[in-house]
Formats: structure tokens, sequence, C-alpha cells
């Protein structure tokens, strides 16, 4: 059972490296709207959906650049082959020095699946993705 868990990690981990590159290579308008993989025809389970953000979860820390933005796309990249959307959002703030700080996260149902509660207070919304 072990081995087929680390296997949804490959997925993960190849989607925030494309996710990571992309972002620094194309406009955000290009990598929001990457058509991969294609929606799926099976019904969703919750089953799926944990393992999908432990998998990107478990991923993140050992890849470079794959922070809250790669990891949210990443991941609703596959809750959405896997017939699960899920929305993007992100939002800003100021810190104390004065720079502008972003954050992304992920939500299903209006449910936040992906980004951290802690930090939801702080950031003003900037744009919502849908599926």
């Amino acid at each position: 059972m072990r081995k087929l868990a680390k296997l949804w990690q490959l997925p993960a981990a190849a989607l925030l490296l494309l996710f990571a590159a992309a972002i620094r290579t194309l406009p955000f308008a290009t990598v929001s709207r990457l058509p991969w993989p294609a929606p799926a025809r099976r019904r969703d389970s919750p089953a799926a959906r944990d393992r999908i953000l432990r998998a990107v979860r478990t991923a993140a820390p050992y890849l470079p650049a794959a922070n809250c933005l790669p990891q949210a796309l990443a991941a609703r990249a596959l809750r959405r082959a896997h017939g699960a959307p899920a929305n993007l959002r992100l939002g800003v703030t100021k810190t104390a020095t004065g720079q502008l700080q972003a954050h992304a996260r992920l939500e299903c149902q209006g449910r936040i699946v992906l980004g951290g509660f802690s930090a939801l207070r702080r950031y003003t919304a900037l744009a919502d993705l849908e599926p």
C-alpha cells in the first residue's frame, strides 16, 4: 500500500515542477488557462481528493520554487483530472515594510482545501479563478 501511495506523488511532483517553471517563463493569464490535464468523466471521491492534496503537500518541500501558487495550480489540475473542480483564489497584503506579498489558496464548494486558514484574514482578494 505504501508504494501505491508514493505513486500519487509522481504526478503531483511533475505538475509542481511544470507550474513553477511556467510561472517564471509565461504570463500568468496563459499559465492559469493551461488545458492539462483534461477533465475526467468519472465521479469524484473523497479518498482521491485527500490523496491529491497529500501528494502535493508531500512533494512541495522537496522541489525548488514550489510555493503556494504552484501548489494550488498543481492540486487544481489534479483535482480537475479526477472530477473534483476547485477554485483558485489569489490575494495580496502589505507587509510591515510596505512590500506586497501574495498568496494562493484552493477552495472547493467554499471550503479552503489548500493554502491555509491562518493567512486568510491578512490577504485581500485579488482574483478568483473558477475551474
